[in-house]
């Protein structure tokens, strides 16, 4: 029986070849994206770990000191070393110069590296053979400048104008830094350099590789007992491809569940229409014997074969998308696309997942089709119920739903800004309000539709007027279409406006923080150990004309005995909540950056100052204005004693920060420090603004560079790298945005089709008679059209209420104040979505409208 059966569901679907070929194509393309994605992604990973190994070797720890003047014993880096859970490591030793006093120690654009024969030495810095005594290994590019090659005699230029002779082992491949400049770079025998410059056994570095059970961390508290003066880097590279892959994956999986659903949604469809249309085959089937149980197996059957062949198709699609796509992705990405192992345990259960979901949905036409009695296999009848019941829980729903938004918008705006509850209160009050009106589109459409009869008329004639009504009576079999392409609208729309919204407050943003040609800070961020006193050997790399520092952020510090009354209420309110830092309110606290406020005045950054600068104080505008301080007033400022300042300036922004909103700036010399329990280092950079001569830029990167060598923390960029990093970034967030609404909006265009095609099936009768009363082809043409139009108005209404929500919560979570929506991008989707709509129903149109009207009833 179970073979007949199965055999039955092929003949049948068989019979049906476009509507089956339509599931398919349904099914395949969502699993198809969902599974494109997690190759993707596995290959990003993949290639995120190669080249991190590539750029960096496999070290999983540097320890030493990165201070002038400041080495490690000998005994220190056998401790070191010798730490519990350390695999392998590597002995290193930066800049040797700076600990002779034979040389001025000063930057020239080189870097001197002493280095061990290990393993890790050699994977670290890219040399193949062990370097002998008296060996060095160069890079190309100062092998080209000093005019040698492999086993020639260097003179290799120190700073102070001397030079060493070294004979050249090994020419090393040019390694780019992070922003692809390239330093001139010569690695030394660590012994015998060690010798020259009289420091025996001593190092500044040290390269630690851990065994597979010991964690980084763990190995960090370690190292810090044994030395707690240590500079210890977790290395952790590429962090900001890593957090934009994060990131992608995030939307990337989320938005792929969405195209599986609603490709769900499409068979769903189909099946429905299906069992609709077949309702007296299967009372014919019941007539003659068949059980309940058959006609819920045969039903099943179909659904199987449908979502097996689609989920084993999209599942190839996926792999073949993903690699056709992969080398555009890594290009975006700057990295190189390694070849990773197919991650087929996910696939495979990403396409079974796809598979059970679209057999679940199916239950549902199964459950209606078991309610089809022997007796109507001799005369029409509707499944069940005339959909009264049908429109109270679409009206009931839209009504629960429609408050749960409210309450969550209304409670949202009451919340405190930037704080979580707001953005899930936010975010959940568009969901709400989305799924509300999804739910009450059987309720909504009819509505919608007479209301679009009016102008339908009287744009198309009564005709036109006949196929609104036709589309109000067959409403049900059309709604689950509609919200197929009501998501992608909604998707599209939503999304974009708020990317775009981003993507313009990111630029503008960055704008405002670059200030300067160059911007360097610590990978660290506010936990930054780089010290203020690199910006002096900034100062020192040719082609830098001035640079200054900003020092981390004080904490602890409160404002004493001022008259809050000359505040702004509203600026009050708005932080009025408990500081973090002290027991009072958070206006009452001031966070502070130490700067050479001179310095910033003379190159333009700061207007002219008043008063004595070790007592000056720079406040931004709009903390300026709701505090109620204006230029020359004095502060009494509390951070464990008490210190007077003088308003020196206010200024739209702080130079360089931005974004700060409670702090001002004092200058270095002034004797603040963070309040008692606060362990922050007002000696370590935030960051160093630099300015430089464009025409020696080359140069400056290659100091820059040398820098980095030598500080593992410091990270340098500039406002054009940072903006095409940023556009990189939205640019994949758009790409992933396109190929999930072009999937759900194909999903919807085959949907329409099949809809279309049932209705014309069903109602071939009734327009055989109209054409044998009265009505013309090019009428019977105008119809579909016009049926087909509402299809797609119902479509573009339901998703621009969806995304106005969607647009609403995430405007309201994310703190957006002025929203420029993208109407180019609207007009071009709304555009797009009728135009596709238009050349689908055309043909369809055509035909129906040269049919003769014997052969329609003949085939009736």
């Amino acid at each position: 029986m179970r073979a007949n059966m199965t055999g039955l569901a092929l003949n049948i679907l068989k019979a049906k070849k476009g509507r089956t070929l339509f599931s398919v194509l349904g099914a395949m393309f969502g699993v198809g994206l969902l599974a494109a994605m997690l190759v993707l992604y596995g290959k990003m990973d993949a290639a995120l770990a190669q080249q991190f190994v590539e750029r960096y070797g496999d070290s999983d720890l540097m320890a030493g000191y990165r201070h002038e003047r400041k080495i490690m014993s000998p005994e220190l880096v056998e401790t070191v070393t010798g730490t519990a859970g350390v695999a392998e490591h590597g002995v290193i030793l930066v800049n040797p110069q700076q600990y002779s006093s034979d040389y001025d120690g000063r930057a020239n654009g080189m870097y001197y590296v002493g280095a061990d024969n290990s393993a890790q030495a050699k994977r670290f810095y890219k040399f193949t053979q062990d370097l002998g005594a008296g060996e060095a290994a160069l890079s190309q590019k100062l092998a080209k400048r000093l005019g040698v090659g492999v086993g020639d005699t260097a003179q290799i230029p120190f700073p102070s104008g001397k030079t060493q002779a070294w004979k050249v082992a090994e020419l090393l491949p040019e390694r780019a830094a992070a922003s692809g400049a390239v330093p001139e770079m010569v690695l030394f025998n660590l012994t015998s350099l060690q010798e020259r410059f009289a420091l025996p056994g001593q190092a500044n570095l040290v390269l630690l590789k851990l065994e597979p059970d010991m964690h980084k961390n763990a190995a960090y508290t370690l190292l810090k007992t044994a030395a707690n003066d240590l500079d210890i880097d977790l290395m952790e590279g590429l962090d900001e491809a890593k957090e934009l892959i994060v990131f992608l994956k995030g939307i990337g999986y989320s938005l792929g569940v969405l195209a599986l659903l609603a490709s769900a949604l499409f068979v769903l469809s189909n099946f429905q229409l299906a069992v609709q249309e077949r309702v007296r085959e299967l009372a014919a089937l019941r007539a003659i014997g068949g059980s309940r149980g058959q006609v819920f197996r045969l039903v099943l059957t179909e659904a199987t074969l449908i979502g097996g062949v689609g989920a084993g198709l999209g599942l190839g699609l996926g792999v073949l998308l993903a690699t056709m796509s992969s080398a555009w992705i890594a290009g975006l990405l700057d990295v190189q696309m390694a070849e990773a192992p197919l991650p087929w345990t996910f696939l495979l259960a990403t396409a079974a997942a796809g598979w059970a979901f679209y057999v679940l949905l199916a239950l549902l036409p199964a459950r209606k089709a078991v309610k089809v009695l022997p007796i109507q296999a001799a005369r029409e009848s509707a499944l069940a119920g005339d959909g009264k019941g049908g429109n109270v829980a679409s009206i009931a729903l839209l009504l629960v739903f429609a408050a749960a938004s409210a309450a969550c918008f209304v409670t949202g705006q009451r919340a405190e800004d930037g704080s979580g509850e707001r953005a899930l209160l936010s975010v959940l009050g568009g969901l709400s309000g989305v799924i509300g009106v999804f739910a009450g589109v059987p309720f909504l459409a009819p509505f919608l539709l007479n209301v679009l009869s009016v102008p339908a008329e009287w744009l198309g004639g009564r005709e036109s007027f006949v196929a609104v009504k036709n589309l109000i009576a067959e409403r049900k079999k059309s709604t689950l279409t509609i919200l197929v392409v009501a998501i992608g609208i909604t998707l599209a729309l939503s999304v974009t406006t708020v990317l775009n919204v981003l993507y313009e407050s990111t630029m503008d943003n960055l704008r405002q923080t670059y200030v300067t040609d160059f911007v360097v800070s610590s990978s660290k961020s506010v936990n930054s150990e780089l010290s203020l006193a690199v910006t002096e050997e900034i100062k020192q790399i040719p082609g830098v004309q001035w640079a200054t520092g900003i020092s981390l952020s004080g904490s602890g510090a409160t404002l004493a005995q001022y008259d809050y009354s000359r505040s702004l209420p509203e600026w009050k309110e708005e932080n009025g909540g408990p500081s973090p830092f002290a027991n009072v309110p958070r206006y009452q606290t001031i966070g502070y950056n130490k700067v050479d406020l001179k310095e910033m005045e003379n190159v333009g950054l700061l207007p002219k100052l008043q008063g004595t600068l070790a007592e000056t104080v720079v406040f931004p505008r709009k903390y300026a204005e709701g505090l109620g301080v204006q230029v020359g007033d004095r502060l009494q400022v509390n951070s464990g004693r008490s210190y007077t300042v003088t308003v020196g300036a206010i200024v739209d922004t702080l130079p360089g920060q931005p974004y700060q909103e409670l702090g001002v700036y004092l200058d270095q010399s002034h004797p603040i420090q963070p309040g008692p329990g606060f362990t922050i280092d007002l000696d370590n950079a935030l960051a160093i603004l630099v300015e430089i001569d464009p025409v020696k830029r080359v140069e400056v990167l290659a100091g820059f560079s040398a820098l980095e060598g030598k500080y593992a923390e410091l990270r340098y960029t500039d406002l054009q790298t940072e903006m095409n990093k940023q556009e990189q970034g939205f640019a994949l967030e758009r790409s992933i945005l396109w190929s999930v609404v072009c999937t759900v909006m194909l999903v919807g265009v085959l949907g329409m089709i099949n809809t279309l095609a049932a209705s014309i099936q069903a109602k071939r009768r009734e327009y055989a008679i109209l054409r044998a009363i009265s009505v013309t082809p090019r009428q019977l043409v105008k119809m579909v059209l016009t049926q087909s139009g509402l299809y797609v108005t119902l479509a573009v209404l339901v998703g621009l209420g969806g995304a106005a929500l969607m647009v609403a919560g995430f405007t309201q979570a994310l703190g957006i104040e002025t929203l420029r929506p993208p109407w180019g991008t609207i007009g071009l989707v709304v555009d797009a979505v009728y135009l596709v709509t238009l050349l689908v129903s055309l043909p369809m149109a055509w035909k129906m409208g040269r049919e003769t009207v014997t052969r329609a009833l003949a085939m009736e």
